[in-house]
């Protein structure tokens, strides 16, 4: 008898953004900022909202962030793959972030 392991969407998508950046799924809950656990953090923050229709809370919550934070890296990740926000105030959080870091 072979048993059959179920594997949650979410975890799917986890797995699948660990492997095409390279980094291990654990990066992506974990606390560094390296620029590569980040770009993966993010992809994998879009990839819940816009493919799950997740709430940014939830998504904050599998991945150890805060909501506002989820805010940012989803809009961060559409301004650095210059994709559409798949909510207008998501990418004007990241351009106000964007424009006070340059100042």
């Amino acid at each position: 008898m072979k048993l059959a392991l179920t594997v949650s969407p979410a975890q799917k998508i986890l797995h699948e953004v660990a492997l095409k950046h390279q980094v291990r799924r654990d990066n992506l809950t974990g606390p560094r900022s390296f620029r590569q656990y980040v770009h993966a953090r993010h992809e994998a923050m879009y990839r819940l909202l816009v493919e799950l229709r997740w709430p940014l809370t939830r998504i904050g919550s599998l991945l150890n962030r805060d909501h506002t934070t989820v805010m940012h890296g989803i809009g961060a990740h559409c301004r650095r793959n210059d994709i559409p926000a798949p909510r207008p105030a998501l990418a004007a959080r990241a351009a106000r972030f964007d424009q006070a870091r340059a100042a």
